[in-house]
C-alpha cells in the first residue's frame, strides 16, 4: 500500500500566541525546502480558555479572535485561499511579534488595525469588516474540532497534521526558527514521527521565551 502523500499540510493556529508564529516560520521555511502545500486553519484560544483566559490576556485575545473572522472570511476565496491566509498571517505576525509591532500606525483594539494589515499584505482592507462578524464562529468551531479530533482536546495552538493521517500533534514547539536545510531535516523527523502510530509525545521545560524572525 502507497505511503500517504506527506505533501499537505494542515496548520491550525491562532495569530496571539508568539511560540505558535515561531513554528509557523520554521513551516514555511520547510515548504520552500520540502516542497509542502499548507493549508492555513483558524484555532482560537479565546475560545479555548473561555472565562478562565487571564484578564491580561483576553484583551489580545479577542483581538486575534477578530483576526481569526477575517482569516476565515479568506478562507472563502476557494484555491486562493491558503495563499491570501498566509500572506495576512506573514504581515499580521510580523506588526505583532517582529520589531517592527505597531508600524501599521494604528490599533484595531488590543492587536494591528486589520484593514492595514489587509492593506499591506495586499488583500482588500474592506475586508476587515469580517472581524466583527459572529457569523464567522461556527466556521472558527468547527475548525477546532478538526483539530482536536486529531490532536485532543487538550492541547492548543499550534496543531500540526500530515492529510492522510488520521492523527496530529500539538507543535512542535521552538524557540527559534531553523534556517535552510536544518528546517527541512527538522520536517523530515517529524514526518518520522507521525508513522510510527505508537509514538505519542515528546516534551521537556521551557528555558527560554521564543526569539521572531525579523522580515526578510
Amino acid at each position: 500500500m502507497a505511503e500517504p502523500s506527506t505533501r499537505d499540510v494542515r496548520f491550525f493556529f491562532d495569530p496571539v500566541c508568539p511560540w505558535t508564529w515561531v513554528t509557523s516560520r520554521w513551516l514555511v521555511a520547510a515548504a520552500d525546502q520540502r516542497d509542502l502545500h499548507i493549508h492555513w486553519r483558524p484555532y482560537s484560544l479565546l475560545v479555548k480558555g473561555g472565562e478562565d483566559i487571564p484578564a491580561q490576556y483576553r484583551g489580545p485575545a479577542e483581538a486575534s479572535h477578530r483576526a481569526l473572522r477575517v482569516i476565515v472570511s479568506l478562507a472563502e476565496q476557494g484555491e486562493q485561499a491558503d495563499g491570501a491566509i498566509a500572506a495576512f498571517y506573514t504581515e499580521l505576525g510580523f506588526r505583532t511579534f517582529g520589531a517592527d509591532g505597531g508600524g501599521d500606525g494604528g490599533a484595531d483594539g488590543d492587536g494591528p488595525n486589520l484593514a492595514a494589515v489587509l492593506e499591506a499584505a495586499g488583500l482588500d482592507p474592506a475586508l476587515a469588516a469580517a472581524g466583527d462578524d459572529t457569523g464567522h464562529d461556527a466556521a472558527i468551531r468547527a475548525s477546532m474540532d478538526e483539530a482536536h479530533a486529531l490532536a485532543g482536546s487538550g492541547t492548543g495552538s499550534p496543531i500540526l497534521a500530515l492529510d492522510g493521517h488520521d492523527h496530529g500533534f500539538f507543535g512542535p514547539v521552538l524557540t527559534a526558527v531553523p534556517q535552510g536545510e536544518a528546517a527541512g531535516r527538522l520536517w523530515d523527523h517529524y514526518v518520522g514521527l507521525v508513522a510510527i502510530p505508537q509514538f505519542h509525545e515528546l516534551k521537556r521545560d521551557r528555558a527560554v521565551d521564543p526569539s521572531s524572525p525579523s522580515r526578510p
